[in-house]
C-alpha cells in the first residue's frame, strides 16, 4: 500500500484573502456624517479584512501536508474521514464529527424502537 500524496496536491490554490484596492470615497457634495466634517480632522479607515475563522491560518503561516484516511462505518452506513498531520499522529478533523455520530446513531436507535411498537 503506497502513503497518500499531501491533501493540497487534490486541492486548487484558492486565492489569498484581501483588499483589492482603495474603497472610494464619498464623491463631492455626498452627506458627511456630522462628527467629521465640523472637527476637520481626517475620516479614521475602517479594517475591511474578514475576521479570522477559527481553524483557519493567517497568510504567509506555511501550512504542513495532512493525510487523509477513509473508512466505511457498517453499523452507521456512514463514510468517515480523518485528516492526521503525519509528524506527529495527531488527527486536525474528523468529517463527519463525532457529535454529529453519536446524533446519527441515537435517532436510528430512536426510528428502530418506535418501528418496533408501531409492529
Amino acid at each position: 500500500m503506497r502513503p497518500l500524496e499531501p491533501l493540497s496536491s487534490y486541492l486548487p490554490a484558492l486565492p489569498t484573502p484581501g483588499r483589492r484596492g482603495p474603497e472610494p470615497g464619498p464623491s463631492p457634495g455626498a452627506a458627511v456624517p456630522s462628527g467629521a466634517a465640523a472637527s476637520g480632522s481626517p475620516a479614521v479607515a475602517q479594517d475591511t479584512s474578514p475576521p479570522a475563522t477559527p481553524g483557519r491560518r493567517p497568510a504567509g503561516v506555511a501550512q504542513q501536508p495532512l493525510s487523509a484516511s477513509f473508512r466505511f462505518d457498517e453499523e452507521l452506513r456512514q463514510v468517515i474521514i480523518t485528516l492526521v498531520q503525519p509528524e506527529t499522529g495527531q488527527v486536525v478533523r474528523q468529517v463527519p464529527p463525532d457529535k454529529v455520530l453519536s446524533l446519527i446513531a441515537n435517532l436510528q436507535e430512536a426510528a428502530k424502537r418506535a418501528l418496533d411498537r408501531q409492529a
